[in-house]
């Protein structure tokens, strides 16, 4: 399977220039329609989702409706040399869409207005991989990582589909790369791209002005991705489509004779099947029950053939907006949108609403078609429970709070019926620090299976803490060398070369997983920290600036904090200031980030803020050697140590 975490390149206003300076963008509706919480949910940041290659000599800028800011306040692109770009302005709905001519896509381009102007570099158009190809196209945040895998495996399975669009809305409960191992191994599915999409929602009060993030990411997903694939179906991972056996949804679109079809869906109780005993939050198959009452329908989803979507037509949630008409003839499917699954994200949660039981009855095709697809046939018995949540939660690397306490028991007497319940028992024999108990667990299962190399990692800790520092590096370095991309194998390598110093081999190892992922932010930033140690800082920044890192909104406060200090090795003050700003904006009393500011008001000949940005870092941590020595070089009193 090819994957890939593609990377956006976005355009924020947050009024760096003067804190105080008027929002770029306000919203449609009175002040007096806002309602509680309309201040933190409105978007009035972005300026552009992403700027990209378009694959036909152009870019392309997608930006939250607009219209009255582009008069307000004037808007220029601009190449390298500062001459301006023509433009064509195209209005959606609740988005604006700019086509810009250029001699050189991949050349950087600045945004001017009178507000303020950045420069970044425009993203690479992924038309040419996803063509000819049968899409699943959908968002994601937070959605339980076996929900996504069944979902996935589900489409792949009776619909054919081969690749799969997915944008995460900003997932906090996994990793992009703990998402891409839980879709490891779908058979069928040929290609997965990820998409880090960190917008805010939006408003969700049934008032569609004031939200823009959806609608940005169907949109972006269709010019820079998808417009030359074979068919494209859009649904959420609480809503499976079902055939009567007369042919999947890609096929009816394709066949179909305007390259449009939607599907009319109703509702799946969210009450379980008595018969499934389960572990953690359900899944899919363990409801059965339809809205039976004629009344209860939910809204329609869609998939095209986007080559003959004209360009006037919009993407949407529910329907391609505009005129097109969908071809009546969906006959043979129907929608099941399930109301167990739901975490709350979008909408108020749907699993605890109240329904009429009376209103819902099974329906031969869902239970037969789910029986025959996840082999359900007869009851579910703890132990498989057990089996598909230990994959899970290893596929995530962290322990579920799901693994019910009162089932923790079964573990000990089923350990070593499957390896991934041999995992989970040991891990819990860790918890509760009985290493004598895990450590022959964790051999025994590598020894039967070398692949387990979950087992590897964990026994690299094991080994530490004996005081075996060799053989548990030999155990963490054996799990890197198979799985050179799992960012956990890999900073847990770092830490042992980097408590010998070997920075250049911290570098190559992070190299190995840039050969598959050279975008990947997280792999560049532990590579540019290790160049760091090697007195390469300019080179490691000048590498971060080249895959737009620094302005990519997707660093997180501690890695933009290092690129702060790199800032200032390079002496690059004024960078550095505006880097260290952005982290105590999140992070006020962050000890090291006042000490930083000190360093970059310093450079800029700031010497008096410079001297109250050191007092504060010591009064934060007085307990710092360094935060000391720099009151001292200032001429400030420095308490004695230990008052």
């Amino acid at each position: 399977m090819i994957t890939e975490y593609a990377q956006i390149a976005p355009v924020k206003y947050t009024g760096q220039i003067d804190p105080l300076a008027p929002p770029f963008r306000d919203p449609f509706r009175h002040p007096v329609q806002h309602g509680p919480h309309f201040q933190q949910k409105f978007d009035y940041e972005t300026v552009f989702f992403d700027i990209f290659d378009d694959g036909e000599g152009g870019l392309i800028a997608i930006s939250p409706q607009m219209g009255r800011e582009v008069k307000r306040h004037g808007l220029s692109f601009l190449d390298a040399q500062g001459r301006a770009l023509p433009f064509r302005h195209l209005r959606r709905w609740n988005l604006d869409m700019f086509r810009i001519e250029t001699p050189d896509v991949t050349a950087p381009v600045t945004v001017r207005t009178d507000l303020f102007e950045q420069t970044v570099t425009p993203s690479a158009s992924r038309l040419e991989l996803f063509e000819g190809r049968r899409v699943l196209l959908f968002v994601n945040k937070n959605n339980h990582l076996q929900w996504i895998r069944d979902f996935v495996t589900f489409y792949v399975t009776v619909h054919g589909a081969d690749a799969v669009c997915l944008y995460d809305n900003g997932s906090t409960e996994y990793t992009l790369d703990e998402l891409h191992r839980a879709l490891g191994g779908i058979a069928g599915l040929e290609l997965l791209t990820i998409t880090h999409w960190p917008f805010k929602w939006g408003v969700t009060d049934g008032n569609s002005d004031s939200s823009f993030c959806q609608r940005a990411f169907l949109e972006h997903a269709r010019w820079r991705c998808l417009n030359r694939a074979r068919s494209v179906l859009q649904c959420d991972v609480d809503e499976l489509i079902f055939s009567d056996g007369s042919g999947g949804i890609f096929e009816k679109v394709e066949a179909s004779t305007t390259g449009y079809v939607s599907v009319r869906g109703r509702w799946m109780a969210h009450t379980r099947a008595e018969h499934f005993e389960v572990l953690g939050p359900p899944r899919h198959h363990h409801f059965t029950r339809t809205d039976i009452s004629g009344t209860g329908w939910c809204g329609k989803k869609w998939a095209c053939v986007p080559g003959k979507v004209a360009e006037r037509y919009q993407w949407m949630v529910h329907d391609v907006f505009g005129g097109m008409k969908p071809d009546p003839d969906t006959s043979g499917l129907v929608l099941r949108h399930y109301m167990g699954l739901n975490t709350g994200w979008k909408q108020a949660n749907r699993a605890t609403a109240a329904i009429d039981e009376q209103d819902y009855g099974e329906e031969e095709r869902v239970v037969t078609t789910m029986r025959k697809l996840f082999d359900r046939s007869e009851p579910v018995c703890v132990e498989e429970n057990l089996v598909e949540a230990a994959h899970l939660t290893f596929a995530a690397g962290r322990i579920r709070e799901s693994l019910r306490a009162e089932l923790l028991a079964e573990l000990e007497t089923r350990a070593l019926t499957h390896p991934w319940l041999a995992m989970l028992t040991a891990r819990h024999f860790e918890k509760k620090k009985e290493d004598d108990k895990a450590e022959p667990i964790y051999r025994r299962v590598l020894e039967g299976d070398p692949t387990v190399h979950e087992a590897a990692y964990f026994l690299s800790y094991i080994r530490e803490r004996a005081g075996d520092r060799a053989e548990a590096e030999t155990f963490i370095a054996q799990a890197v060398e198979a799985e050179p991309t799992n960012l956990r194998y890999l900073q847990r390598y770092i830490t042992f070369l980097r408590g010998d110093k070997r920075f250049a081999e911290i570098v190559a190892a992070v190299d190995r997983a840039l050969d598959w992922f050279p975008d990947d932010p997280a792999f560049l930033i532990e590579k540019a920290r290790g160049m760091s140690r090697l007195n390469l800082s300019a080179e490691a920044l000048e590498m971060l600036e080249a895959a737009g890192l620094p302005d990519a909104g997707v660093l997180n406060v501690h890695d933009r904090l290092f690129v702060a200090e790199l800032c200032i090795q390079c002496r690059r003050w004024q960078e550095a200031l505006e880097n260290v700003q952005a982290v105590l904006v999140q992070t006020p009393e962050r000890p090291w980030a006042h000490h930083v500011l000190s360093l970059a008001l310093e450079g800029l000949g700031q010497a008096e803020a410079a001297k109250t940005a050191a007092a504060h870092a010591f009064e934060l941590n007085p307990g710092s050697k360094v935060f000391r020595a720099r009151l001292g070089k200032f001429g400030l009193p420095v308490p004695a140590e230990g008052t």
